[in-house]
């Protein structure tokens, strides 16, 4: 089995590890936050939360309605929207801090006593001065109970994932008319600073060598000095950040990554981490059958254990996976399934057997529904790559990236670009999944793009675009041999080619877990500080000091990991993170027993990538 993509290693169930202190990652500091500082601040048993689009986002890449009504909230509604007045409520304002925001909070308290109970502000980000002063000599002002600068201008969808949500960050931060513009290197920083002042963890750097990571990265580090010199416990922690741009892998997200998590974004994305399964259900009536369209949503996301248990599996090995799985829960509850087999008639169960089946079925029903949502997912997942024929593209894709064949053995230019041409001369292959493979293959290898390969690849204006922008990422040639690395030859019969291939990030982030990562291409912002896990120790008798395991934890889905430190390890990419670098973080959190957080400006897709790269001629956004 590959350590590239394969099943993540096995931890124990939660409850079962000896830990004192488990953390739920940078998503349940997130929760905590947003409860203790804004929800739990607003006194009610009854309050209406006002959102505008990035709040919005914001919340729902965390919390569930079921988290916000909890906290006492029973409407969530868009501020700018029309509404009815609810007295008897307090209102909290969620939002960023921008004109269009402000003006539809002002809007309820235009005509006294206003619509609420009382007015709660919490901004996302700081509020600039002219709106603070509009808010002040407004009407609102009597009934104002919390005006607050959260400081919450980042979303956080997993346990160890968060980004900052920008769009086309590549043009703003890669193109030729932003070198002398600082304000998206100080957005960048500011709101880096945030995460970890939510944390309370301010970790030393350490910088990739690209010049947009050394800008933010001495921004970044300014703030968190300030920060320190108010609180320096806040220095003491031992966590390290490793900060990069696009620049240090501008193959990653152009290639295919089978495994469900990736796969899923790249072929067959969801809305709003929302899936719709339909069906049709027939119905007797005394006269006819009557035939209904029917369809239920299903939110995947963390609170889906099968989901956070086998996202990061390849394709192949999921549908096995999620078989062994509903097997397994057919076997624990037998009684229920002998119940549902005779349809509740007949089924040869006493009365106390009755009754504890049948307050039982409908946690049963509901797992077994998700795997059949996930089943779904998979063949509706893998039927797209099939007929793009990715499936088959997949091992010369691998030989591109790795520069070897399945067997490790180098692979000759001469014969990489055969291959191309081959599969530029197939018509059964769209033009995107051409284009896509060219531009890895100009990526990877490094060749000037191909006239031949790009003519018969039919690339559109923004793919050629793309293609002719790829330079502008690629101040890392001393390092790309380093990058061209694949993992040992695969074993067992389904493995899978792609499996042969580790984003680079997976050498970067071992590489610094060894204390090895290079200082003259990732040179420390300051104090340089080990990432290595500490060991803590207790003396033995005559024995000496013997180690003794941290009673940290962290949990993952319904897993706890013990962990081997309590420092963390965060990586941060400037121009956005793929999902296959998601996965590789995974991989390590659990094989190294740390925990270890990543993000970026954006979670990257290969397709929000390639418009990113085909913008970048254009003038930068304001």
């Amino acid at each position: 089995m590959s350590a590239a993509a394969g099943p993540p290693p096995t931890t124990a169930p939660a409850g079962s590890v000896d830990v004192k202190n488990v953390s739920e990652g940078v998503k349940g500091a997130f929760k905590r936050a947003l409860r203790t500082s804004m929800l739990d601040q607003v006194e009610g048993s009854m309050k209406v939360l006002f959102v505008d689009e990035e709040a919005k986002t914001i919340l729902n890449e965390a919390m569930r309605m079921s988290d916000l009504l909890q906290a006492g909230v029973t409407l969530v509604e868009n501020v700018t929207a029309v509404r009815q007045p609810v007295r008897s409520c307090a209102a909290i304002y969620f939002i960023s801090p921008s004109v269009r925001s402000v003006d539809g909070m002002l809007k309820d308290w235009e005509k006294p006593p206003g619509n609420y109970a009382s007015a709660s502000v919490f901004f996302t980000s700081t509020c600039p001065d002219p709106l603070f002063e509009k808010i002040r000599n407004s009407p609102v002002r009597a009934k104002l109970k919390k005006f607050v600068d959260l400081g919450i201008d980042f979303c956080v969808p997993e346990t160890l994932v968060f980004h900052l949500g920008m769009t086309n960050e590549l043009r703003s931060f890669f193109g030729a008319s932003t070198s002398q513009n600082p304000t998206y290197d100080t957005t960048v920083a500011n709101r880096i600073c945030n995460v970890f002042r939510m944390l309370k963890d301010f970790p030393s750097i350490r910088a990739g060598s690209g010049a947009v990571a050394q800008r933010v990265a001495r921004l970044l580090g300014d703030r968190m000095q300030n920060d320190i010199r108010g609180n320096p416990a806040l220095a003491t922690t031992g966590s390290v950040l490793l900060l990069l741009d696009r620049s240090y892998d501008p193959v990653n997200p152009l290639f295919h990554d089978l495994s469900y998590q990736a796969a899923l974004e790249d072929l067959n994305p969801l809305k709003n981490g929302i899936y719709t399964m339909t069906w049709k259900e027939t119905t007797q009536t005394a006269t006819k059958k009557e035939e209904k369209q029917q369809k239920k949503e299903f939110i995947i996301d963390e609170e889906d254990h099968i989901w956070t248990a086998v996202r990061h599996y390849p394709i192949n090995r999921c549908v096995n996976e999620l078989r062994q799985r509903r097997e397994q829960l057919n076997a624990d509850h037998p009684l229920i399934v002998q119940y549902l087999a005779k349809n509740g008639k007949d089924h040869g169960l006493s009365l106390t057997e009755v009754g504890e089946v049948t307050r039982l079925i409908p946690v049963f029903n509901a797992k077994r529904e998700r795997f059949g949502v996930h089943n779904e997912l998979l063949g509706l997942t893998w039927g797209k790559a099939q007929n793009a024929k990715i499936d088959t593209l997949s091992g010369l894709e691998t030989k591109i990236v790795t520069g070897e064949s399945a067997v490790n053995m180098p692979v000759r230019p001469a014969d990489l670009l055969k291959d191309m041409k081959a599969v530029m001369a197939d018509r059964g292959i769209n033009s995107s999944v051409k284009a896509r493979l060219v531009m890895l293959y100009s990526a990877a290898v490094g060749a000037d793009s191909n006239n031949e390969l790009t003519r018969d690849a039919g690339l559109g204006p923004l793919e050629k675009a793309a293609l002719d922008a790829l330079p502008m990422l690629e101040p890392w040639t001393a390092e790309k041999k380093s990058r061209r690395k694949s993992v040992p030859p695969l074993g067992g019969a389904d493995s899978m080619e792609f499996e042969r291939y580790a984003p680079h990030l997976k050498q970067l982030l071992t590489q610094l877990l060894n204390d090895t990562l290079p200082v003259d291409l990732y040179p420390p912002i300051g104090a340089k500080v080990s990432a290595k896990a500490t060991v803590k120790t207790a003396t033995a008798g005559r024995f000496g000091a013997k180690k003794v395991v941290w009673d940290d934890g962290l949990q993952i889905g319904d897993e706890v990991l013990q962990l081997a430190s309590p420092s963390r390890i965060f990586v941060f990419v400037i121009g956005g993170v793929t999902h296959s670098e998601m996965r590789v973080t995974y991989d390590l959190a659990r094989s190294q027993q740390r925990e270890i957080i990543i993000g970026g400006t954006s979670l990257l897709t290969p397709d929000g990538f390639i418009r990113n790269l085909g913008t970048l001629s254009a003038p930068a956004a304001s």
